[in-house]
């Protein structure tokens, strides 16, 4: 058995103690995609055009809206990989070495992050058209939004989150090495 298959096994038995974790990372991204599409979304620069304000706004809203969801995340990681020390102290236990149940978590939560990233764009893509109407309508404007995927909206999305991810598996990784076994019980 290998270590990307054990990874794979102790998501499958532990997914109710994933389950928060992998919730609050489909939520960022969902809510995350569907700002990127709509800030590349044609009927939505043709309507905020006309306000340089607005066009700023998309922009600093962007930068706080990373900022938000990598805290989220981080945070919610870490609530994660505090629940799990006693089950990575049993690994210790059981004579697994430091860097290979290191390696194990970075693989969960490489596999977890890459599940959640599709499932958050499919779910943003779905759900991008009710925002943009539904920003349409605040703007006041009568413009038609159409069902559209932006390619700029997905790869902004994959870069943002693969670099969250990586980094909080890094975290994990790194994480193991900080505890002797009689902290983790």
């Amino acid at each position: 058995m290998t270590l990307f298959s054990l990874a794979k096994k102790n998501i499958k038995g532990n997914f109710n103690n994933y389950l928060v974790y992998f919730v609050t990372l489909v939520f960022s991204m969902v809510i995350y995609y569907t700002f990127a599409s709509l800030q590349y979304s044609k009927k939505i620069q043709e309507s905020i055009e006309l306000s340089d304000t607005m066009s700023f706004m998309f922009q600093v809203s962007s930068i706080v809206l990373i900022l938000f969801v990598a805290i989220f995340i981080l945070y919610s990681n870490s609530f994660f990989t505090r629940k799990r020390k006693k089950e990575v102290g049993l690994y210790s236990i059981l004579g697994l070495r430091k860097k290979t149940i290191a390696k194990m978590l970075f693989y969960e939560n490489l596999i977890m992050g890459i599940i959640a990233l599709v499932i958050g764009i499919v779910l943003g893509t779905l759900l991008s058209k009710l925002f943009a109407m539904i920003l349409i309508k605040l703007m006041g404007s009568t413009a038609v939004v159409d069902f559209g995927i932006s390619a700029q909206a997905i790869i902004q999305t994959v870069i943002v989150f693969m670099v969250i991810i990586l980094f909080t598996s890094v975290q994990g990784y790194r994480l193991i090495y900080r505890f002797k076994l009689i902290e983790l019980f």
